[in-house]
């Protein structure tokens, strides 16, 4: 009996030592749409990278958006970058893409026969790519774009980083 209450007791502080460290989290306005152009100054740099970082990490940002705020959360375009230097990036990364885009175009059967770790990521590709969410329009048919787009991206990046190749499960992220 004794037992069963010491333990209690600790959890009872474990407990309120966890409620003390989340009410000690603070709180932060969901980055919007509305909003999203005026966190730049007039050269297109970030005004407040920390409160950005922080705000988009604790609370989000609105659906609208993502697509403009996914290149600074994974580090595509730096939070101090300039309009002119994302444009910069943008243009190099699609000059990448082509590039990896060609030579996946390129691969001979040839070299897919004597290149054991590429056949088999280009193999699980083509399985793992039927399989992605058939309930999304895009993947419901297997002559749809989305699921050619997603082949095409995934077998670019065997091409990027040879090292890896394709680990099945990337088709989901």
């Amino acid at each position: 009996m004794i037992l069963i209450r010491l333990k209690h007791f600790f959890l009872q502080i474990k407990l309120e030592a966890i409620d003390q460290y989340i009410s000690k989290i603070p709180s932060y306005k969901k980055v919007t749409n509305e909003e999203f152009d005026s966190l730049f100054d007039s050269n297109g740099v970030m005004i407040d990278q920390e409160l950005f970082k922080k705000r988009l990490f604790h609370s989000g940002c609105d659906e609208q958006i993502l697509s403009k705020v996914i290149p600074f959360a994974v580090g595509v375009y730096p939070l101090n970058s300039t309009c002119e230097e994302r444009e910069k990036i943008n243009v190099r990364i699609k000059y990448e893409y082509k590039r990896l885009t060609d030579q996946v175009s390129t691969i001979s059967k040839k070299q897919i026969k004597r290149h054991r770790k590429l056949r088999e990521s280009l193999r699980v590709i083509n399985q793992d790519a039927d399989r992605t969410d058939r309930l999304q329009n895009a993947f419901k048919d297997s002559k749809k774009p989305g699921l050619f787009m997603l082949t095409s991206l995934l077998k670019c990046y065997c091409m990027y980083n040879q090292q890896i190749g394709y680990l099945q499960g990337m088709n989901d992220m």
